[in-house]
């Protein structure tokens, strides 16, 4: 799987743009895929700052294994209820 097939998948499953960067970045919490030093990498990033690094000696593998991410936290905020409205 490429990093274009990727997210066409995405946009096809309607996962949220904000939650996710196929560009690397620091943006505020949000999954990134990046290619650093000849290898790839997925990472969470909040703040600036990256965390839970995974590399990847391929892209196919790299972009396989965020759409598992992704998919599961879609998964896990479908779940979550509605917030409470405010009463009038």
């Amino acid at each position: 799987m490429t990093k274009d097939e990727l997210e066409q998948i995405l946009q096809t499953e309607k996962v949220d743009p904000r939650s996710y960067s196929l560009d690397g970045g620091d943006a505020d919490d949000t999954l990134c895929l990046g290619h650093e030093d000849g290898r790839w990498v997925v990472y969470y990033s909040e703040r600036g700052k990256r965390y839970n690094h995974r590399w990847f000696s391929t892209e196919s593998a790299a972009c396989q294994y965020l759409l598992l991410k992704l998919r599961d936290l879609s998964r896990y905020s479908s779940r979550l209820p509605d917030a409470p409205r405010e009463s009038s």
